[in-house]
């Protein structure tokens, strides 16, 4: 049925037969081949970039090999120009909320070279943070640069080599930051889009 209306050029008819065939079955070659085409058809005839990407995405998803896609479109420069709302919301959604689950901390940091004060609030598997205040109470007050905290955060470095270096001062509980640390998990660049 799905070849028959393939060769009508009832490509979404047949995404719909093969999406829940190749779904159910995933190893079954011919319709991973046919489902393929049909995105790709679809990819061709779609007047919408996006949706034009969807599909093809989707027909590249169907025989990629397992080798990583290893695209870094976030690095140290790009985090060096983000404003701090913006990185903080960054850092905010590398968390695994079911590892941030339980657990709370506040922490004060003075960013030493941009002169900002941060509150960042772990609480309810959610990590906030609010721009020009800080809590008398907090876990921990940091003072530390810009991307030296980004280092710190991503596990590229850790608060004792910082203050051998003498580029973090604290005050308080520095297992306020690793608690943060331990909830981070990076996203997968390479999660499948088509297949189960």
């Amino acid at each position: 049925m799905a070849k028959a209306s393939y060769a009508k050029g009832e490509y979404r008819w047949v995404a719909t037969l093969l999406d829940n065939l190749v779904f159910a079955e995933p190893e079954n070659k011919e319709a991973r081949q046919l489902l393929a085409d049909t995105y790709t058809q679809l990819g061709y005839q779609a007047e919408s970039g996006p949706w034009r990407n969807f599909y093809l995405t989707g027909a590249r998803d169907l025989f990629k090999k397992d080798v990583p896609y290893t695209s870094q479109l976030i690095n140290d420069g790009v985090l060096a120009q983000m404003d701090m709302g913006t990185l903080l919301d960054y850092c905010a959604i590398q968390l695994n909320g079911e590892k941030a689950g339980g657990k709370e901390v506040v922490i004060n940091i003075n960013f030493t070279d941009t002169k900002e004060k941060v509150m960042l609030m772990l609480n309810n598997s959610v990590l906030n943070h609010r721009l020009g205040s800080q809590d008398e109470k907090a876990d921990l007050t940091m003072e530390i640069a810009k991307m030296d905290f980004v280092k710190l955060f991503f596990g590229r470095t850790d608060l004792q080599t910082l203050s051998k270096m003498n580029k973090v001062k604290t005050i308080g509980d520095t297992k306020a930051i690793d608690i943060i640390r331990s909830t981070y998990e990076p996203a997968d660049p390479n999660f499948k889009i088509v297949l189960p």
